[in-house]
């Protein structure tokens, strides 16, 4: 009795029972996978990189050493913010494309339900998967640490600071890591996975304090009720707005001041628990789904229906079930097809509540006469350009990897159509889904310009831009698709293509421009970004700040204000450059097509 005792507790000290065989499989696994020695090396480089540039920056180094002695300490607090936000933000990217594949991949390979005839219990199945990867993260920033402890040295900053800003990061992967898992529960694809976890983290530590901000202002609720407590319950709980006041009273001390009760170890707390209920809803979630399969039932009742309902098939009339094809088949296939398989009516609900917070949101900025203020209009038309970046790089990526996965590429490549004919079929099908989203940039430069704020030379200038931005991404996405086999590979090669090309090179054009003293290198490589032309274009065409020069109108660039000969050069060349580039793109997918078809 003595030794099942001891026995007993000794598999309970060694958390055996917690995580199982999964969590030793999974580590085995991603020791021996290449891709995790690339993703250290390019976290580690691109930290030394950012790093470099804010060491230029800070430090004179052309000046005495004295000067530069003297700004160590300056040096050193901006370089230890910055990895800390480093962490922060790559953490939990890696974390939500990591964990979103998790479970879906067991239930994909009709694993999940042989998993249930052996003594695995549903707790180990999830917190293998979520140990293994937590591993990898913690490993990731473990990386920075000794860099961070020697930076640290330079003084600047209390280690009060880093130790609070590593909990709330480590807990807010946590968390973060727990949504992607419980959405990979019931989603397939992966990259359905990373968009809808981004957007509920959107919803509940941005959409939510927005709505109440704006209710506080209508209401006027600080005059009756203490509003100090109102804003403790809402922002407490939230991460990034804890992890800014962290850094913050990090930079400036004192400055904030005590605004509301705010404890970074507090929101770790209420992190926790966040994260724990998510993982006792994926425990319960993951039984069902494991059972299902185990006894052969692919799809629930409600799955089962919806399916039927899709497909449009009567018991009583089979013909129903057969579509004619109208046009050219890969176009009808990607675009007729789904639109008649994804109306559903949560999702012109979702569509419609959208549209109601975007025009609640403009009537409240012209309430408070701040609707004239280009600042809020270039936070518009980011937020507008960063949707309209992550669907068409996530349509584009999915266009051929889906037939592979659906094993449907072998016969539509033995069909008696050619490679351009598949290629123009698939390109025009990801122009038309992605085209709705663009039209809520459209949409609010149309709006506010009929309403005399936009001056209407921003329309043509918006066209040109999203135009070659739009193609060229459809084009790399369709490239990627063709070179890869699997659609999160496809999906997260050109999500880092455009993190590639329009933030880590413009990062390493400053830090060679800095150092070699060369101003046109870096305006070549921030004049050409496409995010930074929107903005030009929104500060430089809303009415009551415009400027003129001979004439004619000026444009407001990072480096100050440009006549319209040079600005619409620059327009002309990046939509030349971007487009030529997009065609190469297209080409080497065509010539991809029937390359590795299995």
């Amino acid at each position: 009795m003595a030794a099942v005792i001891v026995d007993y507790i000794r598999q309970f000290l060694n958390f055996s029972w917690l995580t199982g065989p999964v969590f030793e499989k999974e580590l085995r696994v991603s020791s021996r996978q290449r891709r995790s020695y690339v993703l250290r090396f390019a976290y580690i480089s691109l930290l030394l990189i950012i790093l470099l540039f804010i060491w230029i920056s800070e430090v004179d180094y052309r000046n005495s050493n004295l000067i530069g002695i003297s700004r160590m300490a300056q040096a050193g607090k901006a370089m230890v913010i910055y990895i800390v936000w480093f962490q922060f933000c790559a953490a939990q990217i890696i974390a939500a494309v990591m964990l979103s594949n998790s479970i879906s991949d067991e239930i994909y390979h009709k694993s999940l339900g042989m998993l249930m005839t052996t003594p695995v219990t549903s707790l180990q199945i999830v917190t293998g998967k979520l140990f293994s990867k937590l591993l990898q993260l913690i490993l990731l920033i473990a990386i920075s640490l000794p860099l961070l402890a020697i930076v640290r040295l330079f003084g600047g900053v209390p280690w009060g600071f880093v130790v609070s800003s590593l909990c709330i990061t480590l807990t807010t992967v946590l968390f973060v890591s727990s949504l992607s898992l419980f959405y990979s529960i019931f989603c397939r694809k992966a990259y359905i996975v990373i968009i809808i976890t981004i957007m509920s983290i959107l919803v509940f530590y941005a959409l939510l304090p927005f709505l109440y901000f704006t209710f506080v202002e209508i209401t006027h609720l600080d005059r009756s009720i203490n509003n100090m407590v109102l804003a403790t319950i809402l922002y407490q709980p939230n991460p990034y707005l804890m992890f800014f006041m962290n850094s913050y009273n990090a930079s400036y001390p004192g400055r904030m001041g005590s605004v509301f009760f705010a404890s970074p170890y507090i929101n770790c707390a209420i992190n926790l628990i966040f994260s724990f209920g998510l993982l006792l809803l994926s425990i319960i979630n993951v039984r069902k789904a494991a059972l299902r399969q185990a006894v052969g039932q692919i799809f629930s009742s409600r799955q089962k229906k919806a399916l039927k309902k899709e497909a449009g098939i009567s018991a009583n009339n089979r013909d129903s079930a057969i579509i004619s094809i109208i046009g050219p088949p890969v176009l009808w296939k990607e675009l007729i097809l789904p639109i008649r398989r994804n109306i559903k009516k949560f999702r012109i609900i979702v569509v419609l509540i959208f549209l109601a917070l975007l025009f609640y949101s403009y009537w409240f900025f012209e309430k408070e006469k701040r609707i004239v203020d280009n600042d809020i209009h270039g936070i518009y038309v980011l937020i507008f350009m960063g949707l309209g970046t992550l669907f068409t790089i996530v349509l584009s990526a999915v266009s051929i990897t889906s037939e592979k996965e659906s094993r449907s590429w072998p016969l539509l490549l033995t069909s008696t159509l050619n490679d351009s004919q598949i290629i123009i079929g698939k390109l025009y099908g990801i122009l038309a889904r992605s085209l709705p989203i663009w039209f809520l940039l459209f949409g609010h430069i149309l709006y506010f310009y009929s309403k005399d704020i936009i001056h209407p030379a921003a329309i043509p200038l918006t066209i040109v831009l999203v135009t070659w931005f739009v193609f060229f991404i459809c084009s790399t996405g369709m490239y990627f698709s063709s070179v890869f086999k699997h659609t999160t590979t496809a999906v997260i090669m050109n999500f880092v293509l455009v993190v590639f090309l329009w933030g880590i090179i413009p990062l390493i054009a400053g830090t060679i421009g800095e150092f070699y003293h060369d101003r046109d290198f870096i305006e070549v490589c921030f004049f050409t970004n496409p995010f930074i032309q929107i903005l030009v274009i929104i500060f430089s065409t809303v009415i009551g700040q415009m400027q003129f020069r001979h004439g004619l109108m000026a444009f407001s660039w990072p480096n100050g204000w440009k006549n319209y000969e040079i600005s619409l050069f620059i327009f002309g060349i990046s939509f030349c450059i971007y487009m030529a580039l997009a065609l190469i793109f297209l080409w080497r997918a065509k010539k991809r097509l029937r390359r590795k078809i299995f």
